[in-house]
């Protein structure tokens, strides 16, 4: 529940609770929230996340987290919010409650009499300007980059095959300013299943005052055949909107006509066999000036360029690199032992495969058997730090097989611990009964690691401050 006044009752372990509401005035000291548990194991690390989903111009805005411990097995964590010294920016809250990762669950509530339109607002937010406005939208089967820095969309059409499994929206804009956070939202409008819902969003911040946006979505299976929308909101404010469809797959739009030719024939069998796409797994290499580039290509989700990690989307045509909030096209062809990669400035690399991967690496399936902590620890380095989007989280390996975990708002403190052993590649690890692995990602000539990934996270020791 959500509270004006919880106060700690003497002798008791419970808090006389007065003003409980969804509903809180800007001028209000503090906002309570009281998490009542049960059967949660001792010690374990609960935190309560304060999220302005849209007071202010950040949508989504991670406010403040508070920890606590769960002892006794059961009762009741109070949490609170205060307003410093200005109010409450009017709009939407939300409170999030884990017990170690995993999500308990959300309680939203409203600062002021009306969420939609906020009668305060910071000097900056997207409430007290003109919005910038949306000019041409269209999609897309392929984006790159020219040696212009442009955008150049191939496979314009509003008509999409199931198999067309990456669709890129683009829309340019102008009027905005450095910090910008544009909202775009994929909706499928009528499919079947889904009926008006909106399936993805994603957040897009920008740079410069006029440019263009670009968002795919990425579907590895056959998308549902029907009507699809992508909204362009700026805050709460909608710019603009555009219809595209998904037609029926070529088979079934030739079901009952009269028999290709070889050549169509040929095509079809490649398309719509089903089978899976493999990437060129393996390690590839560049002679250039500069000497060599090495290129990694782990699996369709991950490769290392010159030793460092990528997220990446690899299909049959295409490397998206993903850096942060950006995402870098590079077009490929590759056949038997040679790769040529294009660039966005129009130059290209040719690389030749110096060692073949047959499988992609997953790290989750590793068959290594860890060694012993006492023997390797001395590879970890003491701290790791996370690069996620909150970039608060800190990890610490100690030589007796222990590791503890917090937030770099409190160093001081770990909100929990557990245990670890060292392998060659990866390090398994066992915190509040779940078991997982981190890959180790980068390491010096001398053994000493300083890079490891946990869950699509990377933590390093050179992120730490």
């Amino acid at each position: 529940v959500m509270a004006k006044e919880a106060v700690r009752k003497k002798g008791a372990d419970g808090y006389t609770i007065k003003g409980i509401s969804d509903n809180f005035p800007p001028d209000a000291p503090k906002i309570y929230a009281l998490v009542k548990y049960n059967n949660v194991k001792t010690d374990t690390p609960i935190r309560v996340t304060f999220v302005a989903i849209d007071a202010i111009s950040v949508p989504n805005y991670k406010i403040a987290d508070v920890n606590v411990k769960a002892t006794p097995p059961k009762g009741i964590v109070r949490a609170s919010l205060s307003r410093g010294e200005g109010p409450f920016p009017d709009g939407n809250y939300r409170v999030d409650v884990y017990a170690g990762d995993r999500k308990l669950g959300s309680k939203a509530f409203t600062v002021g009499g009306s969420a939609t339109t906020p009668s305060f607002a910071p000097e900056n937010s997207i409430e007290k300007r003109t919005a910038p406005a949306i000019g041409q939208m269209l999609f897309a089967a392929k984006v790159y980059i020219d040696e212009k820095g442009m955008t150049v969309p191939e496979g314009i059409s509003d008509h999409f095959d199931p198999n067309q499994h990456n669709i890129t929206a683009v829309a340019t804009y102008s009027g905005a300013k450095a910090g910008d956070i544009f909202t775009i939202r994929w909706v499928a409008i009528e499919t079947g299943s889904m009926h008006k819902k909106t399936f993805f969003e994603d957040n897009l911040t920008v740079e410069l005052p006029e440019g263009a946006l670009q968002d795919t979505m990425e579907n590895p299976d056959s998308w549902p055949a029907g009507h699809y929308r992508v909204e362009v909101y700026f805050g709460q404010k909608h710019l603009a909107g555009k219809d595209f469809w998904i037609q029926q797959s070529k088979a079934e739009q030739n079901q009952g006509a009269a028999a290709p030719s070889v050549q169509q024939s040929t095509e079809a069998s490649i398309s719509e066999t089903g089978q899976p796409f493999t990437p060129p797994l393996g390690r590839w290499v560049a002679e250039t000036k500069s000497g060599e580039q090495i290129m990694e290509i782990l699996s369709d989700r991950e490769l290392r360029y010159n030793g460092k990690p990528f997220h990446c989307r690899i299909d049959s045509k295409n490397i998206v690199i993903i850096d942060g909030m950006k995402q870098i096209l590079y077009p490929y062809e590759f056949k038997g032992d040679r790769l040529l990669l294009h660039y966005a400035n129009g130059s290209s690399r040719m690389f030749t495969r110096m060692q073949r991967q047959e499988s992609a690496y997953d790290p989750l399936s590793a068959t290594e058997k860890p060694a012993r902590p006492a023997k390797k620890t001395e590879r970890l380095k003491k701290l790791y730090c996370s690069n996620s989007a909150d970039g608060n989280e800190w990890v610490e390996f100690r030589s007796n097989g222990i590791f503890y975990f917090g937030t770099l708002q409190d160093r001081s403190t770990p909100y929990g611990k557990g245990k670890f052993s060292l392998g060659e590649k990866s390090i398994a690890i066992d915190f509040d009964g779940e078991q997982g692995i981190a890959r180790i990602v980068k390491k010096s000539a001398d053994g000493q690691i300083s890079a490891i990934q946990y869950d699509g996270v990377i933590y390093a020791s050179g992120l730490c401050p």
